[in-house]
């Protein structure tokens, strides 16, 4: 699993402490290297938990981030947030991503509606991360507080439309998921009468 840039950033520090607290210990007991203090030793730190997701809940998708976020985005709002979408009403979209030349890093998050709360979208309940990775772009998946069955068929969902699948899964596709073809009109050119 690719680290995030903050979680490099920390783990080569915490590498380069592990290294100066080893030649801290091997320097005499009036400092380390260079007549500096010792630092003190790793063991010392504090225990840092990488964020874990669960097994089946990432995959990796063809194309760029920023290609990923627009079909999944496409899925979200037409199938699950279109005139006939289950999420239309008890829930809200809310999506944001960075500009692909920063990376295309995307996050789409499915909100509970509370109309008593100051923020509508006061409460996660299904989130979408889409991060770069060399492989490709990879999408993980959370259910904060959906029915288990809905978060797995929105799972799914999510998967498909980051593999290029297109429809809104058992049902059929919905209409507006593609562009409609363009009219054509044929006109019926009228001869002029025959001049007497």
């Amino acid at each position: 699993m690719p680290l995030k840039p903050a979680n490099d950033r920390l783990l080569l520090t915490l590498a380069a402490l592990a290294v100066t607290g080893h030649l801290g210990a091997c320097a005499s007991s009036e400092g380390g290297p260079g007549g500096l203090p010792a630092l003190p030793s790793l063991a010392a730190a504090p225990k840092i938990e990488l964020p874990k997701v669960a097994p089946g809940n990432a995959t990796t998708a063809p194309g760029t981030a920023t290609e990923v976020y627009t079909r999944v985005s496409r899925g979200v709002l037409t199938c699950w947030f279109g005139a006939n979408g289950s999420l239309k009403g008890a829930y809200i979209y809310f999506g944001e991503a960075e500009p692909p030349s920063k990376g295309g890093k995307a996050q789409i998050d499915v909100r509970t509606r509370d109309k008593d709360a100051a923020d509508p979208r006061s409460l996660k309940a299904f989130s979408v991360d889409i991060l770069p990775s060399p492989e490709g772009t990879r999408v993980e998946v959370e259910n904060f507080k959906l029915d288990p069955a809905l978060g797995e068929r929105l799972r799914a969902d999510i998967f498909r439309w980051s593999a290029e699948e297109e429809g809104c899964g058992e049902a059929p596709v919905t209409a507006g998921w593609t562009a409609a073809p363009a009219l054509t009109t044929t006109t019926n050119k009228v001869k002029p009468a025959a001049k007497p």
